[in-house]
């Protein structure tokens, strides 16, 4: 598994902690069942998460506010989508 991070790309997210989901501007590269590792506090949070090719990501909203996470997604192969990391800047509605 690849899951070491090299490059790194900047998300600001309008964060509504009143919502189910996060909508990503990624959009994923194939159908199937991902893994999303998500940081928070120096722990990290391991989901599964179906993806569709050609679409939006979308991940469960389990992100803090007023926080930079970092965020691994894990292809069908357990390979780091994109050769990238996200950093993901939560702001409040």
């Amino acid at each position: 598994m690849a899951c070491n991070c090299v490059e790194y790309q900047c998300v600001d997210i309008d964060y509504d902690p009143c919502s189910n989901s996060v909508v990503l501007p990624v959009s994923a590269d194939e159908t199937g069942l991902w893994t999303l590792l998500i940081e928070f506090n120096g722990s990290w949070i391991r989901l599964s998460l179906e993806v569709t090719d050609g679409q939006p990501i979308v991940i469960p909203n389990v992100l803090n506010e007023h926080y930079v996470h970092t965020v691994r997604l894990l292809n069908t192969d357990k390979e780091l989508f994109n050769n990238t990391c996200y950093m993901l800047t939560t702001k409040t509605r």
